[in-house]
């Protein structure tokens, strides 16, 4: 081919027409089996019985699937359901909700239900990856055989095989981003019209973002990038590149306009603000990743390579910065082979520039913490700054599948010692074949599978389900029962702050024992609407959580395999003009209470001051039990501060919000000097910044600790 059309590394031969659609069916078959292989032996034959992924984040795709066809088909406002962290809801504009993928799976949901049509799903998405970059690739190399390498490690690579472990789907569905790159190159060699291009990309990217936001908005950038690199990289065909920019952004700026409402709801729900919804720094890629994978793969198991990667910040599953010996090694040879042409420096700079963004805003080393990082320019930009860095790795993937798979076709070698080649690079990149880490037992009751909570619970009642939140399962059962209840609960991201605002939210999150638990969640409930509490009479908690709830007047009745508890409607609307806030002041009054006592005989009984801790206080029975779960010395994860300090003093805090601080300042700041709050920083008039559940420390002599420990002692009671 002529290089006024086309640079050579990117213009092989066409492929016939039925060649090309026999091999492409070809390896469609390849790799779906090996999705099967690798992540489906231990769930292809109970589908409806066990999920793909771990515990906790597939219910957010398995609740979507059920949702977005119910909605729809209910006339309801499918982007804000109330069902779920009743009775405020949820936006869904701002979470990884997969309408597309939810609504073409609606036959099969109807049918068979949402975790079946999910499972399926999940297994079908490396296929699809490994199919788009295969034929993007066999249209570059010109030769099939490599280009099924190149779909291989694509579809199967690291980035994937981890987040296939953990159910993401949302960010397996990654076949459009090969396509986008594959109709540039066609407008490129002039095989496709404007027009035709500009309406193929903008129904690309409209999809894109309708399966997953976070691929759509990685794809934009990545192309932005790669077409200025190209730009300068390639002046042969500057012209061709410049064509292709002017067209891509007209066809992002026709899905924008498609997506409209869509794009409307995403910015009311994000505000836009500057303060990313997760603290992205842990999600960054560690300088040894490329060598030495987690637990996800094979190697990883290996104890060396374990040893060190898991001291990476981030999780097992992100995983995707690994290459691995072999493919290192090939990527070197070609980019050192052929860096005289234009191509090979342009993917030399993009996997460079990839590799520095992913490394986030500050460099790790074996999980060690360095210096800062060109992303960190970022962590200011709306919506970007809540991006996972290391997640930029699936475009990284696409690289080294392609320089692979021009490598190998372009190599002066036998068959077998290509065979060998490829037989190294697979083997270094196998995931974990213990099919239990990829799929989850799902424990939905017999109570909701076999349709008996139609007799018990009301069409559109509120019910409360146990474990709370994240830590339970309340969005399965409700999709297994297709949407019948709501629920004052969820998992879709970090629990909205207006719930960690009530105090049994967060014992039942973080599962330790607050004062007065049965009247904290008789107002919660008042408050929420929630006329039934649900949990498995086999939960380990099960005794716990019936004794809270018979303390506080409700009836419970064991059917099936689950306990229903209906609370008192008297107790309950008693308790319903009850606020956060005030139950979280009760709740802050009788703990430091407790404390200023706990201290105060502890010291009185002449215990060394040095040992004091909120542990060691309930240890020796002057703490409730159940109060401190684990020895965290002086500030506990429950949010509890005893601490001694020099000269003497003894310092009293727990985790509270400004306007229960008040309260507590009201009635014991006089004696303390000095105070904390936010600690470390000195209490002002008006404190700044963030006062929700805040550390409050106050410091106390022996004299001023034994006079408030002896004022709280009047109103405490038995915590």
């Amino acid at each position: 081919m002529r290089e006024d059309k086309l640079i050579p590394a990117f213009a092989a031969g066409e492929v016939p027409k039925s060649r090309s659609l026999a091999g492409a069916f070809g390896a469609f078959v390849v790799y779906q089996a090996l999705s099967i292989l690798f992540y489906g032996r231990g769930m292809i034959f109970r589908l409806a019985e066990v999920h793909a992924g771990n515990r906790r984040d597939p219910q957010i795709f398995i609740w979507c699937f059920q949702w977005w066809p119910h909605a729809i088909a209910q006339r309801l406002d499918a982007f804000h359901p109330r069902i779920i962290w009743a009775p405020e809801g949820v936006d869904l504009a701002w979470v990884t909700s997969v309408p597309l993928p939810s609504l073409l799976a609606a036959p099969l949901t109807a049918r068979y239900g949402a975790v079946v049509s999910y499972n399926l799903a999940t297994l079908l998405m490396p296929a699809l990856a490994a199919l788009a970059a295969f034929v993007l690739i066999r249209r570059i190399a010109g030769s099939t055989w490599p280009a099924m390498l190149g779909g291989y490690l694509f579809g199967f690579s690291p980035y994937m095989i981890g987040h296939q472990a953990a159910g993401h789907s949302v960010l397996t569905a990654a076949f459009l981003a090969p396509v986008v790159v594959y109709l540039a190159l066609l407008r490129l060699d002039d095989k496709i019209a404007r027009p035709w291009f500009v309406i193929t990309l903008a129904i690309a990217l409209t999809c894109q973002f309708l399966i997953s936001m976070e691929i759509f908005a990685t794809i934009v950038m990545f192309g932005a990038a790669a077409l200025i690199v190209a730009w300068f990289t390639i002046p042969a065909i500057s012209a061709r590149i410049r064509d292709v920019a002017i067209l891509s952004a007209m066809a992002l700026a026709a899905s924008i306009v498609v997506l409209t409402p869509y794009l409307y709801r995403v910015v009311v729900a994000s505000g836009l603000s500057s303060h990313p919804l997760w603290n992205t720094t842990p999600f960054s890629t560690d300088l040894l990743e490329m060598f030495i994978p987690t637990s996800t793969l094979m190697l990883g198991h290996l104890p060396p390579l374990h040893a060190i990667s898991s001291h990476y910040s981030h999780n097992v599953i992100e995983n995707g910065a690994y290459i691995g010996i072999p493919l290192v090694v090939i990527v070197v040879l070609y980019l050192k082979s052929r860096w005289k042409r234009p191509e090979a420096r342009f993917m030399a700079i993009m996997l460079a520039m990839l590799y520095v963004a992913s490394y986030g805003a500050r460099l790790h080393v074996a999980g060690y913490v360095l210096f800062g990082m060109p992303w960190k320019l970022l962590t200011r930009v709306p919506l970007i700054n809540s991006a996972f860095p290391v997640r930029l790795t699936l475009y990284i993937y696409l690289i080294v599948a392609l320089i692979a798979s021009l490598w190998i076709a372009e190599l002066r070698a036998s068959a077998a010692a290509k065979a060998a080649i490829v037989a190294a690079v697979v083997l270094f990149m196998l995931p974990d074949l213990n099919a239990g880490r990829f799929v989850y037992e799902l424990d939905t009751p017999d109570f909701f599978r076999s349709g008996a909570y139609r007799n018990y619970l009301t069409q559109g009642e509120t019910i409360l389900a146990l474990p709370f939140g994240e830590m339970g399962s309340a969005m399965y059962w409700q999709a297994a029962a297709k949407m019948n209840f709501g629920i004052a609960e969820g998992h879709f991201g970090p629990t909205p702050t207006s719930f960690l605002a009530w105090p049994i939210v967060g014992a039942f999150l973080d599962g330790g024992e607050i004062p007065d638990a049965p009247a904290q969640l008789n107002a919660f409930m008042a408050t929420h609407g929630v006329t039934a509490v649900v949990f498995r009479q086999q939960d380990p908690s099960a005794a716990q959580w019936r004794a809270m709830l018979e303390s506080g007047g409700a009836k419970l009745q064991a059917i099936d395999d689950v306990m229903l508890a209906r609370p008192d409607p008297a107790t309950l609307e008693r308790l319903r003009g009850a606020s956060a806030v005030e139950m979280e002041c009760r709740l802050d009054d009788a703990r430091f209470a407790a404390l200023l006592d706990a201290a105060d005989r502890y010291l009185a009984d002449g215990r060394p001051p040095a040992e004091l801790s909120p542990f060691r206080a309930q240890q020796l029975g002057l703490l409730p039990p159940g109060w401190v779960r684990n020895d965290d010395g002086a500030y506990s994860s429950e949010g509890l501060w005893l601490a001694p300090e020099n000269k003497g003093r003894v310092s009293v805090g727990v985790r509270a919000s400004y306007a229960c601080v008040q309260r507590l300042i009201a009635g014991y700041g006089a004696g303390a000097a000095p105070t904390y709050f936010p600690y470390p920083r000195p209490l002002e008039s008006h404190p700044k910044g963030d006062l929700f559940q805040r550390k409050l420390v106050m410091v106390f002599t022996r004299e001023a600790l034994a006079h408030a420990a002896a004022g709280a002692r009047v109103g405490l009671g038995s915590p």
